[in-house]
């Protein structure tokens, strides 16, 4: 189990990164009709 002192979060820039490429991969809800 990792420390506290060890454990850092995403920084934001990644996550935002992360959920762009997410919502890319995702079908689009507005095309599918």
């Amino acid at each position: 189990m990792l420390r506290e002192s060890e454990f850092r979060p995403y920084p934001l820039a990644d996550l935002a990164m992360f959920l762009q490429n997410e919502l890319k991969n995702a079908p689009n809800v507005e095309e599918a009709g």
